[in-house]
């Protein structure tokens, strides 16, 4: 049996990263236990200047229910802004609180990488919403890019970085 150059590689390459377009059953178990501390940097719609808070956040309920649970994010100098975040993946693992999975991989490390999308306004403009939510054990961010459909540049709207 012969093996190509391509399909030899294609089968080293397989252990490094794991690549589909759905959410895993198990993916989020990765955010429960201890407080992820870090913080949220956001561009400011009026100034358009960058504002970094500090911030934690919590998970919970995906131990019981793997496609439902529910993120706490605090504000230790604006409590006022704390909230909490429903998350849902539908059954097909496609979707993630409605958005669209683009693509899911898992690196060689552990780290979880999704990438969904959606569509919305943003600064009472339509837009093109895209998300990157990246988790291992001791890392978590949440990227949300933003491009207007009259075609200005994607830009960064607010990136969440968390440790523990």
């Amino acid at each position: 049996m012969k093996f190509s150059i391509a399909t030899f590689a294609a089968i080293l390459l397989v252990p490094f990263f794991q690549s589909t377009n759905a959410i895993q059953e198990d993916d989020f178990q990765l955010l429960l236990g201890n407080k992820w501390y870090g913080s949220l940097t956001y561009l400011d719609y009026q100034s358009q200047e960058e504002v970094t808070l500090a911030s934690t956040v919590s998970a919970e309920g995906f131990d019981k229910n793997p496609r439902k649970g529910l993120l706490t994010f605090e504000y230790p100098d604006e409590p006022s802004a704390n909230y909490q975040e429903d998350i849902h993946v539908n059954g097909s693992g496609t979707k993630l609180n409605g958005q669209l999975v683009v693509n899911r991989r898992q690196l060689s490390d552990g780290t979880i990488r999704i990438y969904t999308e959606d569509e919305g306004k943003d600064n009472d403009k339509r837009a093109i919403f895209y998300y990157t939510y990246e988790f291992s054990e001791t890392e978590f961010s949440i990227i949300k890019e933003v491009q207007y459909t009259d075609g200005s540049p994607r830009f960064i709207r607010n990136k969440y970085s968390f440790t523990r």
